[in-house]
């Protein structure tokens, strides 16, 4: 039982990191390149 909380747990924290890595990554693609994702 242990054990499956703990992969639960760990494929959301993974999860939670891969979409913050994804935001952050965009915020500084368009703060330094200040380009419009409409405008492409």
């Amino acid at each position: 039982m242990f054990l499956v909380v703990k992969q639960v747990t760990e494929a959301i924290r993974y999860s939670f990191y891969c979409l913050v890595g994804i935001t952050f990554i965009g915020l500084i693609a368009f703060l330094f390149l200040d380009i419009p994702p409409l405008k492409v």
